[in-house]
């Protein structure tokens, strides 16, 4: 394939509108510095947010791109690539010749790209928002799936993603394209400005990339059981830092993070000749609908639901869960379950008995005092 044969539907295409948007932008600031053409291949350099340029690399074949490579952390498939793309189709659609093309004309763009030009003192400063969703993903991986089919669906599990979101005070405006999970340390290039983050936002961007688990910088995160307290306490902190929690895969629902905590608690069940115990979370007095409930940590430390317009976020004190399995206690060793077991499960939870086969003494909450103390139950 010749170049001139390369449109810009077929850039969007390869690296999907999300990239291919970015892309125009990082083309309208002429940050594309050098592109030159063979028969089927099209190398060129883009300016990035680092001092050194990227190189990119963009094989053509039967008037779509095949393959591309670039210098950048994406290695492939970018808003690098697409910046390219979108400048071959520019330049070469309309001359024949295959000398490099090289952007003289946007030396100063160039070098305020090198320097990293700071925005003027309180201008040009975006605010930082961390939108939370509640999506379906694969038990084989830690990433959420935003499609797949009805028979897969059924191997599937609900998890908590987060994505950071831009928001421009001046304009009211909202963007997750133009923010990355690494934009702690870069400046920012939206609708043809250069901004920031300030201070505290960059601070709690890095905190939250260090609990989260992602595919590349600009993909959803999965919230991580072995980092799930750490997350927990970014969250119920989120006002200290100035970023906002929104809800939805858009953010459009209210985040409201609950004061009142779920707690769990065992019971004991009259099953036939034989008895069995069962751990249940309690919200408020009333039993957790778990069907309707995501679950984060192992075991669990905090819970989301998605009620009407809110997701609502909870502490869960839960000592156990999950890994406590409903067991079944034989009849005929009720009195021993009586008289050693049970006071076992006592000294670790709340337990109430649903049968007058088994009696549970009165219960008294000792964790102040072994705190007072120094005790670790």
């Amino acid at each position: 394939m010749h170049v001139n044969k390369l449109t810009e539907n077929a850039v969007k295409k390869y690296v999907g509108g999300e990239y291919f948007t970015r892309g125009q932008n990082y083309f309208n600031l002429g940050r594309v510095l050098m592109v030159e053409q063979t028969k089927d291949e099209v190398t060129g350099f883009v300016q990035g947010s680092r001092t050194k340029p990227y190189k990119v690399e963009i094989y053509l074949e039967n008037g779509e791109i095949e393959d591309s490579v670039c210098t950048c952390p994406m290695y492939s498939e970018c808003k690098h690539v697409a910046a390219l793309g979108i400048k071959a189709v520019q330049i070469f659609n309309k001359r024949t010749s295959k000398k490099p093309f090289y952007n003289n004309d946007t030396w100063r763009e160039r070098i305020d790209s090198v320097c990293q030009l700071k925005p003027k003192q309180g201008d040009n400063y975006f605010e930082l928002q961390i939108v939370l969703d509640v999506e379906e993903k694969s038990p084989y991986t830690d990433y959420p799936l935003y499609s797949h089919d009805d028979e897969f669906s059924t191997y599937a599990q609900k998890s908590l993603c987060l994505k950071p979101r831009l928001l421009d005070p001046e304009t009211g405006r909202t963007s997750m394209v133009f923010i990355s999970w690494d934009n702690d340390r870069e400046q920012i290039c939206w609708d043809n400005k250069i901004g920031l983050l300030r201070s505290e936002a960059r601070l709690y961007l890095g905190l939250l990339r260090s609990s989260v688990s992602y595919h590349t910088s600009n993909s959803w995160a999965v919230a991580q059981s072995n980092n799930a307290r750490e997350l927990w306490t970014l969250l119920q902190n989120h006002d200290k830092y100035q970023v906002p929690l929104v809800g939805g895969k858009k953010g459009e629902l209210d985040v409201v993070i609950n004061k009142e905590h779920i707690v769990e608690e065992m019971r004991i069940y009259e099953d036939g000749n034989d008895f069995s115990i069962k751990p249940v979370l309690f919200k408020n007095g009333t039993k957790a609908d778990l069907g309707r409930t995501v679950f984060v940590g192992s075991p669990y430390v905090f819970a989301i639901n998605l009620e009407e317009n809110n997701l609502i976020m909870t502490t869960v004190e839960a000592k156990k869960l999950p890994g406590f399995v409903p067991l079944s206690v034989p009849g005929d060793s009720v009195d021993e379950f009586q008289k050693i077991y049970l006071p076992k499960l006592i000294r670790k939870f709340p337990i109430k008995s649903k049968t007058n086969k088994i009696i549970v003494p009165d219960q008294q909450d000792v964790k102040p005092i072994l705190d007072e103390l120094g005790i670790v139950p």
